[in-house]
């Protein structure tokens, strides 16, 4: 399922990072917004080129699966046993079993780095391609 999610942000994400990493002096490939920028990564490689970044983008997604086994669990284990519904949870400990639930799914994918940085890397893993 995360990787039907991974098609749609995954050129989404990359425009997002180009657009990010193109510097005032290169005015020559300036970018004008998303549009441009993703009308020329068409043109550079074709619809290849726009899911360029795909591993790290679906590594980001799965990160969920963590994040929401952990709220689940933390919410049943501070539920009273005699509650009827984990909804009688008081504001803390909400906070608590999402901010917990947070740190587990960003350290679920920590190993691999920024995602910025594997979107850049995989950019400009040809060499240096400032072409867009």
């Amino acid at each position: 399922m995360y990787h039907i999610f991974s098609f749609v942000t995954c050129p989404m994400e990359l425009v997002k990072v180009q657009l990010q990493n193109q510097t005032q002096s290169s005015t020559v490939t300036a970018l004008k917004g998303p549009i441009d920028c993703l009308r020329k990564m068409y043109a550079k490689g074709g619809i290849q080129y726009c899911f360029k970044g795909m591993i790290p983008t679906t590594l980001r997604e799965l990160s969920f699966g963590p994040y929401f086994l952990t709220y689940e669990a933390i919410c049943r284990g501070l539920t009273p046993s005699n509650a009827s519904s984990k909804y009688e949870l008081s504001g803390p400990k909400v906070i608590l079993a999402g901010g917990s639930a947070g740190i587990i799914a960003w350290c679920s994918t920590y190993f691999a780095g920024s995602e910025n940085y594997l979107f850049i890397f995989y950019i400009k893993k040809g060499g240096n391609d400032k072409t867009h």
